[in-house]
């Protein structure tokens, strides 16, 4: 990202940080990880939903892809791995299966974390792609 960026991204930054932790209900323990438990940048209101989408679509352009849900946990939760556990990454793949031929099996589908790695795929493959040092 040019240098000159830094400043407005860094101020860009703080005030969608801000707008998380406000979004915390009043006499929450730790507001600055209430929306990371609750929905990332959904906990937003409208406006600053969309200050946050800009600000995550700017960091992308440059290979910087942040999960707007909140932890990674909070993806494929209808599989029912415990979020709050160190063996969440094993429980994920466990629950989602590995023969594509069973009934249970996770396919891919829109949205959700198949969205995220779709776009670091892209973000990959794009040969102009910015972010890569000349």
């Amino acid at each position: 990202m040019p240098e000159a960026q830094h400043d407005s991204n860094e101020s860009l930054r703080k005030t969608v940080f801000d707008a998380l932790k406000a979004s915390a209900p009043e006499g929450t323990t730790n507001p600055e990880d209430y929306f990371k438990r609750n929905g990332g940048i959904n906990v937003l209101g409208r406006a600053d939903k969309e200050t946050a989408n800009n600000f995550c679509d700017e960091l992308e352009k440059y290979g910087m892809f942040l999960v707007r849900c909140g932890e990674v946990e909070a993806w494929l939760k209808s599989l029912g791995a415990p979020s709050k556990s160190n063996g969440w990454r094993a429980a994920i793949f466990k629950a989602m299966g590995s023969d594509p031929k069973d009934e249970n099996y996770v396919k891919p589908e829109k949205g959700d974390v198949w969205d995220f790695i779709g776009d670091v795929s892209k973000w990959l493959k794009n040969p102009k792609r910015k972010g890569i040092p000349e």
